[in-house]
């Protein structure tokens, strides 16, 4: 399974490179004002999904682009062809691919590729995660006025009026700094590789997420909701923390 899904997301980024600063406006389309797709996104998704079905056929899968029939819920993927759709369109690298498996409601493989920066981040469950073949761990820092965050703004794009602007107010002049990249999967990562200490965000689907999840979680991090339960994929609102500490100051921060 794990060489599977690596020679899938390497296979995957040589589509995502090609198409890389040769979007046109025909290539576009708008789920809203401010939620794009492009024709990198459909292509990439349908090359990942044919080739699960071809391997996997019984799975099911969770997609950005497309819904797909539920099969078999016990087997599940998570794809999301381009993390980072906007950057993508901009020309600004931090943009990716994501796949996840899990099995019996456990994830059991995070796969994240940033072709044009070469960093490809995986972990198995048990296993520890990987940056490049290289073990990664969280931030073990626990001062917030020591660390740099990073967060986004999906619930502006999903026109949400309870969005993150309260929240990013009242945490930043906590802090040495803070980020945002434009990239759930990227963010993730880099809380997983201990660049930033910490990551929340609101409205984010399952397929944004999961693969970055499992990453966070391998490297030694601590994924919840803002109540400190598992349920970020229902409630949509995600924190992930480097080390305990740091994850128990911004709770009580998101729930103040």
């Amino acid at each position: 399974m794990e060489k599977f899904i690596y020679k899938l997301i390497k296979k995957a980024g040589k589509i995502f490179i090609s198409y890389y600063g040769k979007i046109n406006k025909s290539d576009i389309e708008f789920k809203n004002p401010r939620d794009l797709v492009t024709i990198a996104d459909k292509e990439i998704e349908n090359f990942i999904v044919t080739k699960i079905k071809r391997k996997f056929p019984e799975d099911t899968l969770i997609g950005e682009e497309n819904k797909y029939k539920q099969l078999n819920k016990k087997r599940v993927w998570y794809i999301d062809p381009i993390d980072g759709t906007t950057n993508f369109i901009h020309k600004f690298p931090l943009c990716g691919i994501s796949i996840a498996f899990e099995e019996n409601r456990e994830l059991k493989y995070g796969f994240v590729y940033f072709p044009l920066i070469k960093e490809l981040y995986y972990a198995k469950k048990g296993y520890g995660a990987y940056l490049n073949n290289k073990r990664i761990y969280t931030s073990k820092e626990e001062s917030l006025i020591n660390s740099v965050l990073v967060t986004g703004f999906a619930c502006l794009r999903a026109g949400r009026k309870n969005n993150n602007l309260s929240n990013f107010v009242k945490i930043a002049p906590l802090l040495r700094g803070i980020r945002r990249t434009g990239s759930a999967a990227y963010d993730l990562c880099s809380v997983a590789s201990g660049r930033f200490e910490a990551f929340w965000e609101l409205e984010l689907n399952s397929y944004d997420v999961m693969a970055g999840v499992l990453i966070v979680q391998e490297a030694g991090g601590i994924v919840t909701d803002f109540s400190n339960t598992k349920k970020f994929i229902k409630k949509k609102e995600i924190l992930a923390s480097g080390n305990i500490n740091i994850h128990n100051q911004l709770l009580k921060l998101l729930n103040n």
